[in-house]
């Protein structure tokens, strides 16, 4: 398998956090932890920390606090304090031929190797999503699936991008595309407590507002889903419960 570099960035992700690392450390040939700004958990305790245990884990931080993107947030300069800008540098940081764009509250599953090994060894980028967990893992809110998206793609087929969005990567040379029939990770946006999962976009009164008060509702359960769970996080639920 050609090596891949796992970049993170990430933002107050010390609740699933090392669930994540642990998950991905056999996946991932390379793995970027970036955070920016100010923390206010131990999201940067916890990259430092496994920094200094796997070689392969690196840390970085970003001073500046960039700017939401999204919508609403159309329009912004092309500058230090721009979204696209913190993710074109910490891209910018990685080694290995090809890259992987993770987040703190993705754990993965069982099957995302085997599915990176077949997307390199056809030289494609690989399309994927994952599954929107509530709190007890095993059921899903009112939405089943996050987005899908381009993860996995060769460092030499992405432009970096200037855009306001920071769609990451922002403009994809022609290359081919393989799109997975089953999510590579569990997501766990809306399994955290309190409200860690409020995107830093969101206006201060979203709790008044029926669009974000939707999007909330994600995390209320509403159905068992089908999947099986990662090793790693039974091993963990099990210990807990």
């Amino acid at each position: 398998m050609n090596s891949v570099t796992g970049v993170l960035r990430l933002s107050n992700e010390e609740e699933w956090l090392p669930k994540c690392l642990e998950s991905i450390l056999n996946i991932f040939d390379e793995i970027l932890l970036c955070t920016q700004g100010v923390q206010k958990d131990n999201t940067i305790e916890i990259c430092k920390a496994w920094s200094s245990k796997h070689d392969k884990v690196k840390y970085y931080h970003y001073e500046h606090e960039s700017r939401p993107n999204g919508p609403g947030h159309d329009n912004q300069p092309y500058d230090k304090y721009s979204r696209a800008w913190f993710y074109n540098w910490c891209f910018d940081k990685a080694s290995c031929e090809w890259v992987c764009k993770w987040d703190g509250d993705m754990i993965a599953m069982d099957t995302c190797k085997s599915w990176f090994k077949k997307a390199i060894k056809d030289n494609a980028c690989l399309c994927f999503s994952g599954i929107d967990v509530v709190k007890d893992i095993y059921h899903v809110g009112d939405r089943e699936f996050c987005a899908t998206e381009i993860r996995l793609y060769k460092r030499a087929n992405y432009i970096n991008g200037k855009n306001s969005e920071a769609k990451e990567p922002s403009t994809l040379r022609p290359y081919k595309i393989i799109e997975t029939d089953e999510p590579l990770f569990i997501h766990t946006k809306w399994a955290k407590s309190n409200h860690g999962f409020v995107d830093a976009s969101w206006p201060k009164d979203w709790k008044n507002n029926p669009h974000f008060q939707k999007i909330y509702e994600r995390r209320i359960a509403r159905k068992e889903h089908k999947w099986n769970l990662p090793k790693c996080l039974l091993d963990c639920w099990h210990n807990e419960n």
